[in-house]
Order: C-alpha cells, then structure tokens, then sequence
C-alpha cells in the first residue's frame, strides 16, 4: 500500500510539471488550439477570484430557480458523476440567483461571450458563424463537484472522458481537477491558482481544419495524508459553452475526424434512443442534450 501511495504521488508529481499552452487574447493565435486544444487565457479582464466566490455561494443560497442538475442527473458517459450543477443561459441570471449573485453572473456571461466573439473574429473559417443567435444560445454551468473525505487514495470521477460539442468553451475552478488526454496519456496542468481555461470544441474541430477539441475529464484525488499534493476536496467551477448560431450547417464530410468527438457518438444510456446526425447545429445540440440526461 505504501509502495503504491507513494507511486501515485509520485506520478501527480510528474503530471504536475506538464503546463498548458498559453492564448493571449492581445494577438490571438490557433497555435496553441491545433496542438493540444486547449490553453491558459492571458488578458481576459476578468475578476476570476469574484467569480469563484459567487458560483460556490450560489450552492449554499435557496431562492434560485434556474434549471438544476442533481447528483446523477446526467453523465457524458457509464459512470455516475460526482457533481450537481445549475445550467443557466441568458435572460435567466439576474431571475434565477440571489439579486449580487445575479448581477456578478450576468456580467460574467456577457464578458466571456464578448471574449468568445473576439476570439471568432479573429477566426478567418468561423467569421459570420455568430451573427445571429449565438450569444442568446450560449449555456453557463455553475458547477460542484463532490470529493468525500477518504482513508484511502481515492480517485473521484466528476466528469467522465469526453470532448465539448460548441465552438469554445471558457472554465475557471478553484482547485485542481481537470485533466486532458494528450501525447497518449492522461495529464494533468498544474492549476493551483484561479485560472481562465480555453477549450476548442468538437464544432471548431469540424470547421478549421487542424484544431484539435481534446478529450478530458475531470478526477478528484484525495487521501488522509498530504492532500494539497493531489487536490483533495469538493471543487467548484464556473464553465462557459460558446455555440455557434443555431442555425449554423454541420459539415457534411466529417470522415477525417474519426468517431473521437463525444458530438459525433451516442452518449445515451439507449441507444436506440440516439438520433441520426441534423443539418444545424441547433438541432445537434438540442439531441446531445437529451442524450447526456439522466433523469
């Protein structure tokens, strides 16, 4: 048992030492999107330590009525995941949290759509994909994930494998988590303290040749010992999906991306329930969402 403790530490350790690619929202560049498909977002603008503290009081508040995900209430792939979460979208802030909390998310949702607009502009392939609707049908989750107390080394899994349907996706936590499958194997960025995350999604991957939408997931490790060397505890994350407009086309020749994409696959827990592939991404989003369900 020890000999495997001190293993497992000792890998984490490793992984630790792997960093993201850094995007800087001043000269934007798909670099760093085409070799991991993710990156560390420098000047962004935002108060992220504001953030953080509004999306875990939001958990410990009554009073709310946006849409609520319990425990179990979906999962992206066999395994229970172990968090509940809030979906809101726009128009729904300011009604759905208490009055402070409203307002920090509602300005929150309308920076990191202007964020993401930016980001698309400077985008040759996706210019004039979010013209329309696209900053009304952007999806923000608040969400908390659960890491119980443990004798053992425990793995804790709050997001099963899998890769993000839209065009960016934007997540800020307050402790580590994430982990990303790259180079082969599963690592592990070293994100110890608030830190805005860029995520090229599966519909960027299908439209600018060369980006990558990576695979990830987020575990939880605790142990009784030395728990801030693998992040042990309950973390809360703020996540951003960016859609393109809902009417925006799917590729029809998508053969050169394999069936990695969790938008291209059947993620419901029947799948004789999954539907063949629309047109429109809005109708592609609208299946996902049922599929990834349930309740």
């Amino acid at each position: 048992m020890m000999f495997f403790s001190v293993f497992l530490l000792l890998s984490l350790v490793k992984a630790a030492a792997w960093s993201l690619p850094v995007f800087d929202v001043e000269s934007p560049d798909l670099v760093a999107l085409r070799e991991v498909g993710a990156a560390v977002v420098l000047n962004h603008g935002l108060d992220l330590s504001l953030i953080l503290s509004t999306t875990r009081g939001a958990f410990n508040r009554t009073g709310f009525r946006s849409t609520f995900v319990p425990r179990g209430g979906e999962s992206g792939g066999d395994v229970e995941e172990a968090k509940e979460s809030f979906v809101v979208s726009k128009g729904e802030l300011l009604d759905a949290f208490h009055e402070d909390d409203g307002r920090v998310l509602e300005k929150t949702y309308a920076d990191l759509a202007a964020l993401a607009r930016r980001i698309v502009d400077a985008i040759p392939p996706l210019r004039g994909c979010c013209d329309k609707d696209a900053d009304d049908t952007a999806v923000g989750r608040l969400v908390h994930y659960f890491c119980p107390v443990s004798p053992e080394t425990t793995d804790v899994v709050g997001s099963a494998p899998h890769t993000d349907w839209g065009l960016l996706t934007f997540v800020v936590a307050d402790r580590p988590g994430l982990e990303l499958f790259h180079g082969g194997s599963w690592r592990r960025p070293p994100l110890d303290s608030p830190t805005l995350i860029l995520h090229a999604g599966d519909y960027m991957a299908m439209t600018v040749p060369g980006v990558t939408s990576p695979r990830h997931r987020v575990v939880l490790r605790t142990t009784k010992t030395r728990p801030s060397l693998v992040g042990g505890g309950d973390r809360y994350s703020l996540v951003f999906f960016y859609y393109p407009d809902s009417d925006a086309p799917v590729p029809e020749d998508l053969s050169r991306l394999g069936k990695d994409l969790s938008v291209l696959q059947c993620q419901a827990a029947d799948t004789r329930s999954c539907e063949p592939l629309p047109s429109t991404f809005g109708a592609l989003v609208a299946n996902k969402w049922r599929e990834v369900s349930r309740r």
